[in-house]
């Protein structure tokens, strides 16, 4: 409002006017997130003690670099707009990467060929308001995805818009079609104790939760191909058992171990590729179906440190990590 006591009479002290102007918007604003963020963090534990751990996580690196007398110094990027400029150049390269052809499908058909196929599963997966609402209780507290719902929002709402939402998702998987707005996903950047990151998906809270209910729904059909070697986000696995398996190795003579790390593996996996590893062990047809129509026209925006990327990136391949 005030840019109407501008006089263009003298241009230098229009100027000047509108830089104050200018400088004081951006003062107010930066005051107003200041007091938000405040205001958020002391109505909410979760947030207080993500904020703890961050700083703690950020004096222990910090103290780990410190650099002796006379040492080089590296320089690493640390503002977070800087970053998303690096990050989302190297991830849009990584997920825009051509997608699936015939050939590659038909080679990666042949990869498990050796494998045996576990026994045929009879799922009757059902999709129950109560169910759904015991998985959307296990997130809360914990961010949402591009929508900004969170589940804490979710569980406010009556019984029957709870009913409604079991009956979309016996949709959802009886069809493989999913809504378009769940495909967009925010990717938080973990900064990794060597400097690069790791991008942790946070898909809309009501894909996760119907995805939560599937994941548990399936579980007899884990069984049925699951074996003592397979560690790792599987039902009844945890970290545990490989530690029990290296102090076995070691007690029984082993006097080495091999440590293989596939890098950027999620990222690099398509959908397509999933879907035929997953006939071979003879998943529900369904899933696959559902799978692929997810990461189907998939879009995920940056962020780090609050700080989001200016663009959408639109993925050809890649699997969200973080997401069920």
């Amino acid at each position: 409002p005030r840019l109407g006591e501008v006089s263009l009479s003298d241009t230098m002290a229009a100027y000047e006017f509108v830089e104050q102007l200018v400088n004081e918007t951006a003062e107010v604003d930066k005051q107003a997130r200041v007091s938000l963020w405040q205001t958020r963090l002391k109505e909410d534990p979760t947030r207080q003690a993500a904020w703890i751990r961050r700083r703690a996580a950020s004096d222990l690196e910090r103290a780990a670099r410190a650099p002796l007398t006379g040492a080089l110094v590296s320089h690493a990027l640390i503002h977070p707009s800087t970053v998303l400029d690096e990050q989302c150049s190297k991830w849009t390269r990584m997920w825009s990467k051509p997608s699936h052809d015939s050939d590659s499908i038909a080679a990666v058909v042949r990869i498990p060929r050796d494998v045996p196929q576990p026994q045929p599963v009879d799922l009757n997966i059902s999709w129950d308001a109560q169910d759904l609402q015991h998985a959307m209780r296990s997130m809360r507290g914990k961010a949402g995805g591009a929508d900004d719902w969170t589940a804490d929002h979710l569980l406010l709402m009556p019984a029957r818009w709870w009913s409604s939402f079991a009956f979309l998702w016996s949709r959802i998987f009886a069809t493989g079609k999913v809504p378009r707005i769940w495909k967009f996903s925010r990717v938080a950047l973990i900064r990794k104790p060597n400097g690069s990151y790791r991008p942790i998906s946070l898909s809309a809270v009501a894909w996760r939760a119907g995805a939560k209910h599937l994941c548990k729904a399936l579980r007899p059909w884990i069984y049925s191909w699951l074996s003592s070697a397979d560690l790792g986000g599987l039902p009844g696995q945890c970290t545990s058992d490989a530690h029990h398996r290296i102090y076995n190795a070691l007690c029984q003579g082993t006097n080495a171990i091999l440590s293989e790390d596939i890098i950027a593996y999620f990222d690099c996996l398509d959908v397509q590729h999933v879907n035929a590893v997953l006939l071979h062990l003879r998943a529900p047809l369904a899933l696959g179906k559902l799978l692929c129509n997810f990461y189907s026209g998939s879009a995920r925006i940056l962020s780090v440190d609050g700080c989001m990327s200016p663009e959408w990136v639109r993925s050809g391949r890649g699997l969200l990590q973080g997401c069920p």
